[in-house]
């Protein structure tokens, strides 16, 4: 996950999406998604939340990758 926002830094990703990568490569399952990967990088500042359909809907909105991830411990 970590090397993939590293790579990709400018791009916007669906939540799916963002799901679907954590899935694949972390030992994760999906009620982790928000709490454990979307909601520390936001909070780096790694991933923006654009609230295109509204501030507390995480799982409908896409977020953008702003700059490269140093969290410690996100595979």
């Amino acid at each position: 996950m970590k090397n993939y926002l590293n790579q990709h830094v400018g791009n916007c990703l669906s939540f799916s999406e963002i799901e679907k990568i954590v899935l694949e490569s972390t030992i994760f399952n999906d009620s982790h998604v928000i709490t454990e990967i979307i909601t520390p990088l936001i909070q780096e500042g790694v991933l923006t939340k654009l609230n295109l359909i509204s501030a507390r809907n995480y799982k409908k909105d896409s977020y953008r990758i702003e700059k490269q991830s140093v969290l410690k411990g996100l595979y």
